[in-house]
């Protein structure tokens, strides 16, 4: 059970694989429960809106509970986060929600933006980002897998399983209801400017060509979902 203070908790994972959902099923747990939380995204050395960074982190008021959603390993935040919720989606799914949204394949905050030979090259840094980056290196310490295709699908209780974790006791299908009804302006973090194609399982073959297809059930064979 997590105490009423000076929480850290951290969200990350995959880009486009349910983060913003995820983020906001938490938050309306948390405030179920009676927990105040200032949620904050998270850049190492930046600090803009609601953007913050390293030093804004080490000033915080050590009673201060915090929500941090990232995507790619941060060593800072693998040592000041309490708890790690990690967020993963089939990679192709990842990719094409990515593009649906008209977002180039490389990270701002990881500065994958250098040049590559070939269109096709940056491709396969951007699926080493998301399966690396953005999942392997928090294996050591995350203490939660949220599965994009296992919520969608109805065998994981998300809000039950928050509940074991935190030790809250939300209503799953009071918690849900006001997830279905967050929109911009009562959503901490944005929702719908993130769904694209109503974040169907499987929607992913108009936007991923046959190379790229082959390359990720040759080398990403695990990160996939049939």
């Amino acid at each position: 059970m997590i105490p009423k203070k000076g929480n850290k908790i951290l969200v990350a994972g995959m880009p486009q694989s349910g983060s913003t959902l995820f983020c906001n099923i938490l938050d309306l747990v948390l405030t179920d429960s009676g927990f105040g939380f200032d949620c904050h995204l998270y850049h190492e050395t930046k600090m803009y809106k609601d953007v913050v960074n390293k030093e804004f982190l080490s000033q915080a008021n050590p009673e201060d509970n915090i929500l941090i959603k990232e995507h790619h390993y941060q060593e800072y935040l693998s040592e000041w986060a309490d708890l790690i919720l990690i967020c993963k989606r089939d990679i192709r799914d990842c990719i094409a929600s990515r593009r649906r949204r008209g977002k180039a394949l490389f990270s701002k905050g990881k500065h994958l933006k250098q040049s590559f030979p070939t269109e096709f090259d940056g491709f396969r840094a951007w699926c080493n980002y998301l399966v690396d980056d953005c999942f392997i290196q928090w294996e050591d310490s995350l203490d939660y897998v949220f599965d994009y295709e296992s919520f969608k699908n109805g065998s994981t209780n998300v809000v039950d399983d928050l509940n074991s974790l935190l030790g809250t006791r939300s209503d799953p299908d009071r918690i849900m209801n006001l997830v279905d009804n967050l929109d911009e302006s009562t959503s901490k973090f944005g929702i719908r400017s993130k769904v694209t194609a109503g974040g169907k399982v499987g929607n992913w073959k108009s936007e991923l060509s046959e190379g790229e297809r082959r390359f990720i059930e040759e080398y990403c064979s695990e990160w996939i979902v049939e």
